[in-house]
């Protein structure tokens, strides 16, 4: 178990993120907006993206990102715009358990304090405080409802903030529906709470609390393709790869489709050229599908370089308005770890008709 799922926010509006599978509080951007203002990255990293949130607004991943073992950690990055500061006992992370209706959430305190509380059970409150005001904070929530009893820590910044805390309930059964928010506005202001990213594992035990940056690149080379395919634009990668989402562009099988079908994108360069410089470390790659189809069943794979090896996501039924999909390699499908010298692709194929 590990990695599971990456998200790097981008110029998508609440609305658009709805159509692609997100769920949010509010469609208008007058409580959800993206915005560049302030971004959660690297010294010397590429733009980014951050969402705007007012206070209590949140935003929940596609169903096709959650974990089903119903324990895993949930990371998200925090940022208070500078001048403001956290209304008390706000929810920042929040697992919800579709069995039981009971959860594992993590609280701000107007002190900057952070609160845990394990099946709706208030468990402690960190000795440290936090300047959430001016400065972004990367916050871990681990969780555990797959045995009786539930169990629950967070960490900041790589440091553990809370130990772990437990309270008896009857374990989630495998499969259970697990919803979270991975973002909510802490701050009692107009779009003053900024959230820079999410990652999500599936292990109570994964190093979720290490200080990661997730980065969002574009495929900008065809690498082939299975099947006949359409493309609205003079190539696949340029409108599979659209920065940000746009249903009006894509490539379509227009076969019809077979069983096999598939559209593989990739890069010019390699991973430290698509990232604009060489990270320490890569943790994985995830690649996100968006699709229509006709009950047909399809699934996103992540490859590299080395041949035709994959990891594939879920295979999933494809409906008549967009559907989600993704695929994560926390290694290279061909074996090892990514490297800034690896060269990722992102592919799509038609499982069933």
């Amino acid at each position: 178990m590990a990695l599971i799922w990456s998200w790097g926010v981008g110029e998508e509006s609440p609305t658009l993120l709805e159509s692609m599978g997100f769920d949010c509080s509010s469609t208008s951007t007058n409580s959800i907006e993206p915005r560049q203002t302030y971004q959660y990255r690297p010294s010397g990293g590429a733009a980014r993206w951050s969402w705007a949130l007012d206070h209590n607004a949140w935003v929940t991943p596609p169903v096709g990102a959650k974990p089903t073992n119903a324990m895993g950690c949930l990371t998200t990055a925090f940022f208070a715009e500078p001048g403001t500061g956290p209304w008390n006992n706000t929810t920042l992370l929040n697992i919800y358990g579709g069995n039981s209706g009971r959860n594992i959430y993590v609280q701000v305190t107007s002190g900057g304090a952070l609160k845990l509380f394990v099946d709706n059970t208030y468990k402690a409150t960190s000795t440290s405080t936090w300047q959430w005001s001016g400065q972004w904070h990367q916050v871990t929530l681990k969780y555990d409802m797959s045995a009786d009893p539930w169990k629950g820590s967070v960490w900041v910044d790589g440091v553990q903030a809370i130990a772990e805390q437990t309270d008896a309930r009857v374990a989630e059964p495998s499969g259970a529906t697990i919803s979270f928010t991975m973002g909510q506005g802490f701050v009692n202001a107009d779009r003053a709470t900024y959230i820079g990213q999410c990652i999500i594992y599936d292990n109570y035990t994964d190093p979720a609390e290490n200080v990661r940056f997730v980065s969002r690149i574009a495929p900008d080379t065809d690498s082939s393709t299975t099947g006949t395919w359409a493309s609205t634009g003079p190539n696949n990668h340029s409108v599979l790869g659209s920065d940000p989402f746009d249903a009006a562009t894509y490539t379509e099988n227009s076969g019809p489709p077979s069983a096999g079908d598939d559209v593989i994108t990739t890069f010019a360069g390699n991973l430290g050229v698509a990232l604009g410089g060489v990270p320490p470390s890569v943790d994985g790659v995830t690649v996100h599908s968006f699709s229509t189809g006709l009950a047909n069943t399809a699934r996103a794979e992540v490859g590299d370089q080395a041949g035709a090896t994959t990891t594939p996501g879920v295979t999933s039924t494809m409906s008549n308005t967009t559907t989600y999909a993704t695929a994560t390699a926390p290694t290279k499908p061909s074996g090892g770890a990514w490297t800034a010298t690896d060269t990722p692709k992102a592919k799509y194929e038609i499982i069933s008709v």
